[in-house]
């Protein structure tokens, strides 16, 4: 089975990577939650988050904005380092194009549904989508 990954999936999974570079980067969390399309108090609550996974205050205020700590000078590199690699390889997988693509397709489903939706199904793509493999299979209730 292949995985095709979406923006959601990496954006879910990356979120505390990304809110602490966007933070780095702002060094203000209003204009950091903007960025992130996220509201204040949750990035507020994230970097408190944050302040606690790395034991240390990360931003401290300053007269206007933040002043990164030292140790979140000493993160930057490394972070936005792994945070261009997952975006590199996110978007190496962006070309997914369904007319091209060689899949097979498996459907599970009755003799009737497999007649009457899947083959007209089938024979319409069949032209669009000329290097997928169909299969289909007889589906019986277990019980």
């Amino acid at each position: 089975m292949r995985y095709y990954p979406c923006h959601g999936y990496e954006a879910h999974r990356s979120q505390p990577p990304r809110q602490l570079e966007a933070l780095l980067v702002e060094r203000n969390v209003t204009r950091a939650a903007a960025r992130l399309h996220m509201s204040q108090p949750a990035l507020s609550a994230q970097l408190n988050r944050l302040r606690d996974l790395f034991k240390d205050p990360l931003l401290v205020p300053a007269h206007r904005g933040m002043v990164p700590t030292a140790k979140a000078l000493e993160l930057i590199g490394p972070l936005r380092a792994s945070l261009d690699q997952l975006r590199g390889t996110l978007q190496s997988h962006d070309s997914f194009s369904p007319a091209t693509a060689k899949l097979t397709i498996s459907i599970a489903c009755t003799d009737y549904v497999e007649t009457v939706v899947v083959a007209p199904l089938i024979a319409a793509l069949r032209g669009k989508l000329r290097r997928y493999a169909w299969r289909c299979t007889a589906f019986r209730r277990q019980g």
